[in-house]
């Protein structure tokens, strides 16, 4: 068996001594480490099997105690040779202060083995002898011999889970060049293992540890960077989409990949092909040729040059073509996104504007006219039937207008449902545009719901005005009906350009003049019908202007609102209610103040986080600022301000819904919302000529309300006769001129003191 080992022994040595004059003659990071492995590989060899061969006790414990250390030496090794294949080497600083720690520990370790030898308290050789002759020195490990185990296996652990862990996280792709590593690592670990534990005779386990380098070398530096390229190659190969095509200098096709196939599927049409080329007697050739392939035209880019060598001597021709159709479709498309709108294929904005302004320009003494369309209240249709009805819709208005057949007509969509039509005066037809809106309307004629569509016309007047002033106007006709379901088409004149002029000069003065405290809060007190006293006011806004004085909200708040600009006003007006109950709940009054919430307010601030944020910051109770909204709030996202009113309700906050009745779903409102008060306007009362229907309706509306447990107010009072009869119904409050018209703080706080309230 001494014998067998030792032959194996020679083997190994002469194996990885070649591997190791093939590691030298490398010039990589891993070649120099693999090396090192392997050297240390060959003295762990030969220091184990000339211990066996040692006659005298003295040497065998020397070669003994360094095949031990070299065994740590070559864990240690491949640890390094680890961290280079698992590019951690990468982090220098963590591998550098690793190695400063760890050599103090295989300082130790190879210095106490070495020491064995004098004082043998790590391990001690028996001779074991055959035949009357030593056969070998046959090692009893002591207890100081498992910290030498334990220095070891402690760098077997952590080259594992270095290896695990890359091989999990890395990309399949690359997975099997750790796993095959790390396998073999754990089968030569688990040998070494059942020699220990089994104490045979000889320890053929010392040969798998030092072939554990040439495993290392083969898979690192052969087998997997070859079967890697191989199927980097196989990849490349089967997924390239160019065809390639290689002829010898005799024109015979030596060479042409898969894909040329798909366009040359015979030898005789490669043939017909260079010969082609050829007759152009260019030694470089790009251009595009267009195949038919399953019955469909494609576009092929062809590249055809001639194949020479390092003395200008022709070796043969290469065609290399590439299937660039689509690309070709996806520029057209490109360049036709950029110009048009992706949904009606009309013309976008910008182009629209180009387009019409090189018509004009071109041709100024044509008369022309700009018309915009509008749908009345779009955004409810995609709140009441959902987005894609919304777009389908809009896809249906551009094929009504592109079918019309007008002359010379240009269309353009300018933005969500506002189409830009431009077209020559003459053929501006009022009948034709009236068909044309009634074939648009008649898109949701399938769902019982009446669709208005507006347009406004405007006669262009100066060819060199900028298309989007035009298109301005034209969209300011519109406005100027869009209240008027009885008329579809207006002609923009100059005093709609006055009404511009207003909004513009709203808009400009707007933020100066709330910094400079022009906006003031005005209140309309609200009585209990019971004790006919004032138990709180809504809070109304003027703008007392400097030099027009007061401002009735109907001159501004639309104006805000459609900028945008409408919640910064709201929110000063909160505030104000806020400091002003403040100020009451000093004085010893109990009122309340309802603040008024726009839809858009939900978009722009956080209702919560400011109504919350205000009676911690003024310390008043939530129950007194009173939250009034809409209904038509609700009805832009119900299950925001649902969740939202709920939060405000849960905090104290009394909500109170104003304008009941306006809306599409009233019933359904209050089934969905739980809301703390009612408003009922008495213009309810005044819009019908049968004036008993309304009572009757007003009636049940209350009496529902009240089992709600809903509280009312009636606002709009005017005359005893109604405060009576609102009464006998069980309405609560009043609001309206019998009692007060909207008067400033001042002088409602001197109605509450002349009143002793």
């Amino acid at each position: 068996m001494k014998t067998t080992f030792l032959v194996l022994s020679a083997i190994f040595i002469v194996l990885i001594g070649a591997c190791c004059i093939f590691l030298k003659k490398k010039k990589s990071d891993i070649a120099r480490i693999l090396l090192a492995l392997n050297l240390n590989g060959i003295f762990s060899i030969i220091f184990y099997s000339l211990s066996l061969v040692q006659t005298k006790e003295t040497s065998a414990y020397v070669l003994s105690s360094l095949y031990y250390a070299s065994i740590h030496w070559i864990v240690i090794f491949f640890l390094n040779f680890v961290f280079e294949l698992a590019e951690i080497n990468r982090r220098k600083k963590l591998i550098l202060n690793f190695a400063r720690v760890w050599g103090i520990f295989i300082l130790y370790d190879t210095i106490s083995l070495l020491l064995n030898t004098v004082f043998h308290n790590i391990f001690t050789l028996n001779p074991f002898y055959s035949d009357g002759s030593l056969f070998y020195w046959a090692p009893s490990y002591h207890t100081p011999f498992t910290l030498h185990l334990l220095f070891c296996y402690i760098l077997v652990i952590l080259s594992i889970t270095v290896l695990t862990v890359k091989a999990v996280t890395t990309n399949k792709f690359y997975r099997q060049k750790y796993i095959s590593v790390v396998s073999v690592f754990v089968f030569v670990i688990i040998i070494n293992a059942g020699f220990l534990l089994t104490k045979m005779q000889l320890d053929f386990s010392m040969l798998f540890y030092s072939s554990l380098s040439l495993t290392a070398t083969y898979f690192t530096i052969f087998s997997l960077p070859r079967r890697i390229e191989n199927t980097m190659m196989q990849l490349v190969s089967e997924n390239l989409n160019n065809a390639i095509i290689c002829f010898d200098d005799e024109k015979k096709c030596i060479y042409s990949n898969k894909s040329a196939g798909l366009y040359f599927p015979s030898p005789s049409e490669i043939k017909n092909e260079l010969d082609d080329l050829l007759n152009l007697h260019r030694e470089l050739i790009i251009r595009n040729i267009n195949l038919k392939k399953d019955g469909q035209e494609i576009t092929l880019a062809e590249e055809f040059s001639y194949m020479k060598d390092a003395n200008d001597k022709l070796l043969g021709y290469s065609i290399r073509l590439s299937d660039i159709t689509e690309e070709l479709k996806a520029v057209k498309e490109e360049q036709h996104h950029s110009t048009h709108d992706a949904l009606t294929s009309l013309l976008n904005r910008e182009s629209f504007y180009l387009e019409a302004e090189s018509i004009i320009r071109n041709d100024p003494d044509t008369k022309r006219c700009l018309i915009c369309t509008n749908i009345s209240s779009f955004k409810l249709i995609n709140d009441l039937f959902g987005s894609h009805f919304g777009d389908e819709l809009l896809k249906h208005q551009a094929k009504v207008l592109t079918e019309q057949g007008i002359p010379d007509a240009l269309l353009g969509r300018i933005s969500g449902d506002h189409f830009a039509i431009l077209i020559k005066k003459e053929y501006f037809n009022h009948d034709q545009f009236l068909e044309i809106i009634e074939k648009i309307q008649s898109f949701t004629a399938e769902v019982n719901y009446r669709l208005h569509v507006f347009m406004g016309v405007y006669e262009i007047s100066d060819p060199y005005e900028k298309v989007s002033s035009m298109y301005d106007k034209a969209h300011l006709a519109i406005k100027n009906i869009s209240e008027n379901y009885a008329v579809s088409i207006a002609w923009y004149d100059t005093k709609l350009l006055a009404a511009l002029l207003e909004t513009k000069n709203i808009i400009a003065a707007f933020e100066d003049s709330l910094a400079d405290g022009q906006f003031k809060m005005y209140l309309q007190p609200q009585i209990n019908t019971s004790t006919e006293k004032i138990i709180g006011a809504e809070a109304l806004v003027r703008w007392i202007h400097p030099e027009k004085g007061i401002l009735n909200p109907s001159s501004f708040v639309p104006v805000l609102e459609e900028t945008g600009y409408l919640y910064k006003l709201d929110k000063y007006i909160w505030t104000l209610a806020a400091k002003t109950l403040a100020k009451w709940q000093k004085l010893g009054l109990n009122h309340y103040i309802a603040v008024n919430i726009s839809a858009r307010d939900f978009y722009h601030v956080d209702i919560y986080k400011v109504f919350t944020s205000l009676i911690n910051e003024y310390e008043i109770d939530p129950s007194l600022l009173r939250l009034e909204i809409t209904e038509t709030v609700l009805m832009h996202d119900l299950y925001m301000h649902k969740k939202i009113l709920s939060q405000l309700q849960e905090a104290g906050f009394i909500i109170e819904m104003d304008d009941f009745g306006s809306g599409y779903s009233s019933l359904n409102m209050l089934k969905n919302v739980n809301i703390d008060v009612l408003k009922i306007d008495m213009t309810f009362l005044q819009q019908t000529k049968n004036e008993e229907r309304s009572k009757t309706i007003l009636r049940s509306i209350v009496k529902m309300v009240k089992e709600l447990n809903i509280k009312v107010i009636a606002e709009g009072v005017e005359e005893p006769a109604q405060a009576e009869y609102l009464k006998a119904l069980g309405c609560d409050v009043f609001q309206g001129f019998l009692y007060s018209k909207p008067v400033s703080v001042r002088d409602f706080e001197a109605i509450l003191r002349e009143k002793e309230i």
